[in-house]
């Protein structure tokens, strides 16, 4: 639960710091439109072709004004001379003449300032429409960053955890007060074993509470037999039999331990579980009580390397070797498995005979990995061929019987 509060702050804080990030991006924006706008009036400024035109109009004109100042002193002077006698009539011709083309071009001028300044006046006219409607759109954009910002800032402000972390807080509390009811209770109860020994088995492992008279645990004997778990595969399950003999062996660094112990309980069903090779076999379990004081002289099994050690050293978790003793037979005679064949459904072997290969039909028992006992149809001492498949081998032919 506390780990779910740290979770719920660290999540708005992430969210926070992503609304600070959208606030920041509007405010880049905003700084842009305003930059905009200033460069969309600075280009209005500069965008009046007729402005130089009006200024250098209005220049041409003083200059002539000026010149024809300077001629109409001139005429003025020669005309005095010539009423005087003084000047030619030519002098104040040409003065008169200068003057008067002055007056054209000032008057041209003027003509060409006034189409100017008109057509200036309507540019402005439109200039200033396009100003206004720039002028809105930016607002506009502007008014609608202003309002995104002033949302976001106002959900910076917002405690996005604090109902969240309430309610864990109150889970917390009502934890603390089963903790509380249960610390009393252990106080109270007390679970007590009617005999020493070793817990084999626990119940109550994994549950909060038990029924009236369930098994809370089971313990065997301090003076009892040590129960070992094995599993058997279900292709020899069938050679097993309660209280047959088990040899339990312990492997040590230096030497093996061996006990024996018999098999108390075969349970009714199989287990998919994995070899030593990893392959998924059926088995089933199988119970060996081993008693902890063995019958050997020196407490261990007679003719084993335990050293005299008891059974009380095997331990819960141990890993131990067990072999079961599904037959046993004294006198038996015993031929090699290859020395058997059938034929129409009898078991026969070839027995040596005047230096011949005679076959004889046998009875045979219980077999193992090498050897097959033979019950009946041989007698000890008699020599057969070890390997029936032998190539060339029939009834009849004649083989050399090895040197004893």
């Amino acid at each position: 639960i506390e780990a779910n509060i740290a979770t719920a702050k660290a999540d708005e804080a992430l969210k926070k710091s992503g609304i600070q990030d959208s606030i920041d991006g509007l405010k880049a924006q905003l700084a842009t439109n305003e930059a905009q706008r200033a460069s969309a009036r600075a280009e209005l400024l500069y965008a009046d072709p007729l402005e130089d035109q009006i200024k250098q109009l209005g220049l041409t004109i003083e200059q002539a004004r000026q010149s024809r100042d300077f001629w109409q002193e001139k005429y003025d002077a020669a005309k005095r001379l010539f009423d005087s006698g003084a000047a030619a009539r030519a002098d104040v011709d040409d003065a008169e003449k200068q003057v008067a083309d002055i007056d054209a071009q000032i008057a041209l001028y003027e003509e060409q300032l006034t189409a100017a300044k008109n057509e200036s006046e309507k540019t402005s006219a439109k200039q200033a429409q396009v100003s206004a409607s720039s002028s809105r759109y930016y607002d506009t954009l502007a008014a609608s960053i202003g309002q995104q910002i002033a949302s976001l800032e106002k959900d910076l402000q917002t405690d996005y955890s604090s109902s969240g972390i309430h309610y864990y807080q109150t889970l917390i509390a009502a934890e603390n007060s089963r903790i509380a009811v249960i610390d009393k209770n252990i106080e109270k109860c007390v679970v007590t074993s009617p005999t020493d020994g070793l817990v084999t088995e626990l119940a109550a492992e994994n549950l909060t509470s038990l029924p009236p008279q369930a098994c809370a645990a089971v313990i065997r004997s301090a003076d009892g037999n040590i129960r070992v778990e094995s599993y058997v595969s279900t292709r020899d399950i069938t050679n097993v039999r309660v209280g047959d003999e088990v040899t339990v062996t312990l492997k040590g660094r230096d030497t093996d331990r061996s006990y024996v112990g018999a098999v108390a309980e075969i349970l009714g069903w199989a287990e998919a579980r994995m070899s030593a090779l990893g392959i998924e076999e059926k088995r089933v379990k199988v119970y060996i009580d081993v008693p902890r004081r063995q019958n050997g002289a020196d407490g261990g099994v007679p003719g084993s390397a335990n050293g005299g050690a008891p059974a009380a050293d095997l331990k819960p978790g141990f890993d131990v070797e067990a072999r079961f003793t599904v037959y046993r037979a004294q006198d038996r005679l015993m031929v090699p498995n290859g020395a058997l064949f059938k034929l129409d459904g009898t078991d026969y072997v070839y027995v040596l005979e005047d230096q011949k290969a005679t076959p004889r039909a046998v009875v045979t028992g219980v077999a193992t990995t090498l050897e097959t006992v033979v019950e009946s149809g041989l007698l000890a001492g008699e020599s057969v061929v070890a390997e029936a498949n032998t190539e060339g081998l029939t009834a009849g032919a004649r083989i050399a019987a090895l040197p004893d």
